[in-house]
């Protein structure tokens, strides 16, 4: 193992579109046994090919630049070094480092003679082998897999100075963040085939040589006839929609084309659902099973998470249910409870903690709790809003009877001392 030396503090790795055009350069780096005497100055020279690929998957994200199906393990990454005119191909090899890394040259031009590598000038091939030498090394930067840190080489030791941080700032000095692809799958089927080729090249085009942005123009075309089909939907199906969009609400609200009134009414029904002192009944009521199948359909054809979908709609009907079912019970006897024994459990079926609150309010003459019980069993989610509310009671009742006995306590205590 060749000792570490840490990574250039100025310049930090990247991935290349690696569109080139490019040309093999290791020759200028090779000695007399055409060793890759720059490569075999770094630690790197030792990577393995599985701690290599695992390392490079994690920063960099899946590879991006194509290869041999039968002899490469994967596709490959190209990255930058600090020298415009130099990039770093790596591509995991069982053949060891040396088939794993390959430096190549580009000078920008449309074509790339192989032979200007021969021309290069010696001090120009100074500046690329310390380049090179970097890119190498920037591979020690750590990155972090839960609670280890791992770089090309495998897991890093915590007292390792790869792992030192700025005293001022408490940062670490030389780790790398992982890429923001990780935790994300790739779906089967959409990788390879023969209509591989063909997606990316239009994604290609549509984005003018910006993936990225090919990426936004495609998704733009594919919503475009879903949000039309939206705009022709009920106000029930956009609000339940709008309501659990979460980071892309700003583009559903935009692609449901409402302006002016319309837009600021829309809003303001929002704000009423999402508030749980407001009265929302009337929302609340429309967000039947259709309602909530049509907005799951149309988040989904536009690619918008409706995961919390049935959550938020369960939510809201018992909220409202707990709402009413509470205001109906102020009125049965004028905020007048009866002072019943309470279930032991609300949790249990129920049938019999219907059957227990019944028993009690009879017992106490008061038949209009009884029928205030089968009305919001009625009610939708309305166990529940039954278990909330009784649960309120009970322990409201609970804190007034030992309040009651704290305040009898105090009062017999306090004639005690005035006894002569």
């Amino acid at each position: 193992m060749k000792s570490a030396p840490l990574p250039v503090a100025t310049f930090v790795a990247q991935t290349s579109s690696g569109t080139g055009p490019f040309v093999p350069c290791r020759s200028l780096f090779q000695g007399e046994d055409f060793q890759d005497m720059v490569l075999a100055s770094t630690p790197i020279d030792d990577a393995d090919w599985s701690t290599l690929f695992a390392y490079m998957y994690r920063r960099f994200g899946p590879p991006h630049i194509g290869g041999d199906d039968y002899k490469d393990l994967a596709a490959g990454w190209m990255i930058t070094s600090p020298d415009p005119g130099l990039y770093v191909m790596v591509s995991p090899s069982l053949s060891g480092a040396a088939f794993s890394l390959r430096p190549y040259f580009t000078n920008g031009e449309a074509k790339v003679d192989p032979r200007v590598v021969d021309a290069i000038p010696s001090n120009r091939v100074e500046d690329l082998k310390s380049a090179y030498k970097a890119t190498l090394v920037d591979l020690l930067r750590p990155v972090c897999v839960r609670d280890n840190w791992i770089n090309a080489l495998g897991e890093v030791d915590e007292d390792s100075p790869l792992l030192e941080s700025d005293e001022e700032e408490g940062d670490r000095l030389y780790t790398s963040e992982r890429h923001s692809s990780s935790g994300n799958g790739i779906p089967l089927g959409l990788l390879g085939g023969k209509d591989w080729d063909a997606l990316v090249g239009m994604l290609f085009a549509l984005g003018e040589g910006d993936m990225a942005s090919g990426k936004q123009a495609a998704l733009a075309l594919l919503r475009k006839d879903v949000f039309a089909e939206v705009q022709r939907s009920s106000a029930a199906v956009k609000r339940l929609m709008a309501l659990v969009a979460g980071a892309d609400h700003d583009l559903l609200i935009k692609g449901l084309g409402l302006g002016g009134d319309e837009l600021e009414a829309f809003e303001a029904d929002l704000k009423r659902l999402g508030d749980p002192s407001a009265k929302k009944g009337d929302l609340v009521d429309q967000l039947d099973a259709m309602t909530v199948k049509t907005a799951g359909e149309l988040l989904k054809r536009l690619g918008m998470s409706a995961r919390h979908l049935k959550e938020t709609v369960k939510s809201l009907k018992l909220s409202n249910s707990v709402d009413e079912a509470f205001a109906d019970l102020r009125k049965v006897n004028e905020n007048q409870f009866p002072d019943i024994d309470f279930p032991k459990d609300v949790w249990i079926p129920e049938a019999d903690l219907a059957a227990q609150l019944k028993k009690a309010f009879t017992k106490k003459d008061s038949p209009k709790f009884c029928e205030w019980v089968d009305q919001t069993l009625a009610r939708p989610e309305g166990l529940m809003a039954l278990r909330n509310i009784v649960g309120h009671l009970k322990h409201e009742h609970e804190n007034a009877v030992q309040n009651k006995g704290a305040a009898g306590d105090v009062k017999r205590s306090t004639a005690n001392k005035r006894r002569p």
